[in-house]
């Protein structure tokens, strides 16, 4: 809210304190968190192929290490392989089932992803209140993964809103110049996500910390967001520069805990 305050420098300050007192269970989370998300995608990737190659091995082929290893980025590169793979024989109409199956094992690698993220900020949480935690705790989120897809959901709604109302205020301007109305838009629509981002800040805290639905951590993110925006802001370009460093990256985690701790 409003009334309350915090200082950038205070939660600066504690949030590198924070990081260099817990360092070493800091690195150890850190490397566990990098070895469970490639883990699942290597795994997703591997039975994505395999299946697919079940199904149809006259045209997909069976899974190399090289071909799995090459899709831990992102899930929906398991599809987009796939994907690309069945083009490349020309029977993309005949490959219905592999590309499902591409389908649906990417939605299980981002389950539990988003989970190994949020189990992630649990664990940040108990740094901060208790001086304590353990690696068990990247399990523990599996139950709030419904309620941050429907926030990422909603988010996205908005995204998209964004961009459509910023495309309709500069339609007009298509009538003077096509380059200033694209400019115009441009510059609205990043100016909106911006805002849109700041006023966020808090969405995923509030599920991790307090359990809120989706839509309830949305609502509250821009309840308590509301009188410090530009303070966010300034905290947002100095979170940057802050996570160039890798010993920057925690503690931009702590500092905006801080805040959350603060103003909520």
């Amino acid at each position: 809210m409003a009334g309350k305050q915090f200082s950038v420098s205070e939660v600066v300050r504690l949030g590198f304190r924070l990081t260099f007192r817990h360092f070493g269970f800091v690195l150890l989370a850190a490397l566990s968190y990098f070895f469970l998300m490639n883990f699942v995608g290597i795994v997703t990737s591997f039975f994505s192929q395999y299946l697919g190659h079940v199904i149809r091995p006259d045209v997909l082929s069976f899974p190399t290490i090289k071909s799995v290893l090459g899709l831990v980025k992102s899930p929906l590169e398991i599809m987009t392989a796939s994907l690309a793979q069945i083009k490349a024989f020309g029977a993309l109409k005949f490959l219905w089932a592999p590309l499902l199956i591409s389908f649906l094992l990417s939605l299980v690698s981002l389950v539990f992803q988003s989970s190994f993220f949020l189990g992630l900020m649990r664990i940040g949480f108990d740094l901060y209140d208790n001086g304590q935690s353990k690696l068990g705790r990247f399990f523990s989120c599996f139950g709030l993964i419904g309620k941050y897809i429907v926030a990422c959901v909603i988010l996205i709604a908005l995204i998209f809103s964004i961009v459509v109302v910023s495309a309709l205020v500069a339609a007009p301007l298509l009538f003077v110049s096509k380059d200033l109305a694209f400019f115009v838009w441009g510059v609205l629509t990043i100016c909106m996500i911006c805002w849109l981002g700041v006023r966020m800040f808090f969405l995923v805290f509030f599920i991790v910390d307090k359990d809120f639905s989706g839509y309830a951590a949305i609502k509250e993110s821009f309840r308590m967001t509301r009188g410090h925006t530009w303070k966010l802001i300034g905290t947002s370009l100095l979170s940057i520069l802050m996570g160039i460093t890798i010993i920057g990256i925690p503690a931009v985690y702590f500092m905006l805990v801080s805040i959350y701790r603060k103003i909520s």
